[in-house]
């Protein structure tokens, strides 16, 4: 009985080592490199009996009827125009007056990453008549240059241009140029990862970050 116990109180204190073990030779494979950090520390809660109430506050309903269950909002470089990607596939520009006042907010649509059709937006916020995949569903998005996406871009034939990099749960990973003109346009710039089989498509994009190096991530609810 001894010994048994003994073998399990090595095992014990072994297995979290060798998962270890294992767990950094597969990161370092990826070329992946875990970084160890503290967090801060959180805020306190709220006291539940202080809580305001949202009928308590004064506030501006924007683009009702319009802003259709909206989810990414990122803004220009300049900080004159704000994109705002919209559940019926849509991407808007939205501006305000020289008075930055949000009841003098307008808005325009830059491009919908699917096809046009009237029931876009129609299912609610869970697609309940499943016409994302038709309209297009952009999440994530984020604001950067042309030149540093677009792998066909070359200074001689164009100028470089601030362009919209979206991850679209539906359509792949997307460029839109022509972001402050008049309507955009798209071009698809990955529906796979180089390291996925050739059948393979993505499913489901969600986010997309860019790191101070230049780097972009995105996520894929798979």
């Amino acid at each position: 009985m001894t010994l048994m116990v003994s073998k399990a109180r090595v095992l014990a204190a072994v297995l979290p080592i060798m998962v270890g073990l294992l767990l950094h030779g597969r990161l370092a494979f990826l070329g992946l490199s875990p970084v160890s950090f503290d967090l801060p520390r959180p805020l306190p809660l709220p006291d539940p009996r202080s809580t305001t109430r949202l009928g308590e506050v004064a506030f501006d309903l924007i683009g009702k009827d319009s802003i259709v269950y909206p989810e990414a909002l990122v803004k220009s470089p300049d900080g004159k125009f704000a994109f705002l990607s919209l559940g019926d596939g849509r991407i808007v520009r939205m501006t305000t007056k020289d008075t930055f006042e949000w009841r003098d907010l307008s808005w325009q649509t830059v491009v919908r990453t699917g096809e046009e059709s009237e029931d876009c937006g129609s299912g609610g916020p869970s697609d309940e008549n499943e016409i994302e995949s038709i309209c297009g569903r952009p999440l994530g998005m984020l604001v950067t240059r042309r030149s540093a996406i677009d792998p066909y871009y070359s200074s001689r034939s164009s100028a470089d241009e601030d362009v919209l990099l979206v991850a679209d749960s539906y359509k792949g990973l997307l460029m839109v140029t022509n972001i402050y003109r008049g309507d955009g346009a798209i071009r698809v710039l990955a529906t796979r990862a180089v390291q996925d089989p050739s059948g393979y498509r993505f499913n489901l994009l969600n986010a997309l970050v860019e790191t101070p190096d230049g780097s972009i991530y995105i996520t894929e609810t798979s």
